[in-house]
């Protein structure tokens, strides 16, 4: 039990990791197999004074100029954290992985913990999303089908950005199994 317990706290910490790189960077290099990180995700996002622009910065390459005009292909905030959730790994999928690919992290988990980053830096882009931010946090931290180092990762974020935006009503850590909070636990305090 204290094995598995320590296992899943470091894979909780390197996706806690991989979600601050991704938060921190402007751009991932790729890796086989994966798609396409979105360059500028923040850019791409409605801004909270006007809800309807949209720029398609998203679709420019790095370091170019971005386009004034308006696309519908941009993503949305919401957009974004509905195909997150739709991405993350299923346990019953990690756990039909071959030993080789499930020996240390599977690149699902890898996947799932970049994706979780640019939720991430989303928020940190535009703070008028903190309530939809807090939403998903709490619906993907209380779905029993994911691994719970996932459940555990949005766990510990859902707790950071309740309390760094004064809405603590959001966070209530009786809500959520004691595996994953001890899980979350592991992951540093801060947003």
């Amino acid at each position: 039990m204290k094995r598995g317990l320590a296992l899943a706290a470091a894979v909780v910490a390197t996706l806690a990791a991989l979600t601050t790189y991704v938060r921190r960077s402007d751009q991932l290099p790729p890796e086989k197999g994966t798609p396409q990180v979105i360059a500028t995700l923040p850019s791409a996002l409605p801004s909270a004074t006007s809800p309807s622009s949209k720029s398609t910065q998203a679709n420019t390459a790095p370091g170019a100029a971005p386009s004034s005009q308006n696309t519908p292909s941009t993503p949305s905030f919401s957009q974004l954290t509905e195909k997150v959730q739709a991405e993350l790994p299923r346990t019953e999928e990690l756990r039909r992985l071959s030993a080789e690919d499930a020996h240390g992290m599977p690149l699902q988990l890898r996947e799932a913990g970049r994706r979780l980053g640019e939720v991430s830096q989303a928020l940190h882009a535009n703070p008028a999303l903190v309530d939809e931010g807090l939403k998903f946090y709490r619906q993907c931290a209380q779905r029993s089908e994911i691994p719970d180092s996932l459940r555990a990762l949005c766990f510990a974020n859902l707790r950071n950005l309740s309390q760094a935006s004064g809405k603590p009503e959001f966070f209530q850590a009786g809500d959520y199994p004691e595996g994953v909070r001890k899980l979350g636990d592991h992951i540093p305090p801060g947003w």
